[in-house]
């Protein structure tokens, strides 16, 4: 029997109008997520108590683009230690991809790293390392296909990815790719830091947003964020590593005076920087929280008037800080999208309001050796000190009858914990009383200090919290006391 026509004609017809549905549902769909938006990712390690191997979504969202690389991966990466994505990029290398890669030396030559972009070179992909030890190749940003551009503050590596808090865009465009294309381009040719040439497009419209683009040193991005912060209208909301700008401070106290809203989260190694601005907003009445995460708050983005009329973000890889600005390689976007500001206005609530009240900060409360840094400067004769020859990573050094030897509390301390540092001065065998002792300490791209004073014995020692500082980085610290220095170190564990 031959199928009726009208029934078949009829069944077409419902075939087509669900196809059209279907369409309509998925561009729908779509649009939800912000249609012409960048695509944003955040690492969800709030309940993290150690490093991962389990692939993350926003490490499958970049590994699902350097996958789907046709002609070419240019990638500016600092501190590289994942498996997948060494492994992602060999694959691209092997099926013909052009793969580059620009590097900081430091990162390039440390002992957690080397091996990584050992296996790139061994495979034949160029690495190019900033060789300029008094600044940062700190970028994280790749360039696909002259197209798509990740750039955010996740550094490629175990940590990076599944236990600091992190954020990533995703941008479909051959202009922004280009922009970035060229940055990278400088460092590859070898100019890197205040040897690049500034940019010359910095602002242009994605998707009828407009974006801007700033690229330390060259392009003073510090002053951008100023700008954006001094016409907030309603809110501020931020999330920083290190913030020791005390213009941008000023800015964001100026606004917070005129009844702009702002809040803030710290992370806790950030703030005990002696040149951190935390207090100077604390002080203003800003509510600011110092994080106790497992994990670094190594965001360095900022939402102002999220639900206002100019909602913007700003992110990258800068922290706001005089190194961050004028000689580091970074790079800063300001994008004026009400999804993506509500989005990162999210992120933040989550982030803020997770942590306790206790975690916010006061300065009101008068504390005679301890500060909010947190910063421990112990009276001389309380605690003792320990024998010397007792002490972890013990350095002494002789200037005719003067001897100075430093020490400090513990060679492997666990992180979130106190350290002591020592140091005895001698003189012909006797300790030499009423002594300063000045110490600093060096850990990555920041120095803060403690101080103390010698007793009869010749001992001097200061305390400090180490927070969540990176386990396996060495932590030096200069002890100098009557013009002679030596430096001992310790190595979190």
């Amino acid at each position: 029997m031959s199928p009726n026509p009208t029934l078949r004609q009829t069944a077409t017809l419902a075939i087509t109008l669900l196809l059209a549905l279907l369409l309509v549902t998925a561009v729908s769909l779509t649009l939800a997520h912000g249609g012409g938006s960048p695509a944003w990712y955040f690492t969800d390690n709030l309940d993290a108590t150690g490093p991962s191997d389990e692939i993350t979504e926003m490490e499958q969202a970049l590994l699902d683009r350097l996958n789907g690389a046709a002609t070419s991966i240019d990638a500016a990466i600092y501190d590289f230690n994942r498996n997948s994505v060494r492994d992602a990029l060999l694959d691209a290398h092997g099926r013909g991809v052009t793969v580059r890669v620009v590097t900081d030396d430091d990162a390039r030559n440390h002992s957690t790293y080397s091996l990584y972009y050992d296996a790139l070179e061994a495979a034949g992909i160029p690495v190019i390392d900033d060789q300029r030890p008094g600044s940062l190749m700190h970028n994280k940003f790749f360039v696909i296909d002259e197209e798509i551009l990740w750039t955010g503050s996740a550094n490629l590596t175990n940590r990076g990815f599944t236990v600091n808090h992190n954020n990533s865009l995703v941008f479909t465009s051959t202009l922004l790719a280009e922009i970035y294309g060229l940055e990278f381009q400088q460092m590859f040719d070898g100019s890197f830091s205040n040897a690049k040439s500034a940019t010359l497009t910095t602002t242009l419209d994605y998707n009828g947003r407009p974006l801007q683009v700033y690229f330390s040193p060259q392009d003073n991005a510090i002053d951008a964020l100023i700008d954006e912060v001094a016409i907030a209208e309603e809110s501020i909301h931020f999330s920083i590593f290190f913030f020791t700008s005390a213009d941008l401070a000023n800015a964001m106290i100026e606004r917070q005076q005129a009844g702009v809203t702002i809040e803030g989260v710290w992370d806790l190694l950030g703030a005990a920087s002696p040149f951190s601005q935390d207090e100077s907003l604390c002080a203003a009445g800003i509510p600011i929280k110092i994080e106790d995460y497992f994990g670094f708050m190594h965001n360095k983005f900022m939402v102002i008037d999220a639900h206002g009329p100019n909602p913007r973000l700003i992110t990258g890889s800068m922290n706001w800080t005089g190194a961050g600005n004028n000689s580091n390689d970074e790079n800063s976007l300001i994008l004026h999208d009400g999804a993506t500001a509500v989005a990162y206005y999210d992120a933040f609530r989550v982030l803020y309001d997770t942590l306790s009240d206790d975690r916010l900060c006061d300065y009101t409360v008068e504390q005679p050796y301890q500060v909010w840094l947190p910063l421990i400067v112990t009276p001389p004769g309380s605690p003792p000190p320990p024998d010397p020859i007792d002490g972890d990573n013990v350095v002494c050094q002789e200037t005719g009858q003067t001897q100075l030897c430093a020490w400090v509390s513990n060679g492997t301390p666990p992180r979130f914990s106190t350290v002591t540092v020592y140091g005895r001065l001698l003189t012909s065998g006797s300790g030499q009383a009423g002594q300063v002792m000045e110490t600093s300490w060096h850990y990555l791209t920041t120095t803060s200090h403690c101080d103390g004073l010698t007793g009869s014995d010749g001992v001097a020692h200061c305390s400090r919290s180490i927070g969540g500082a990176t386990v396996g980085f060495q932590v030096n610290i200069e002890v100098e006391i009557e013009g002679q220095t030596v430096t001992t170190w310790f190595v979190p564990e």
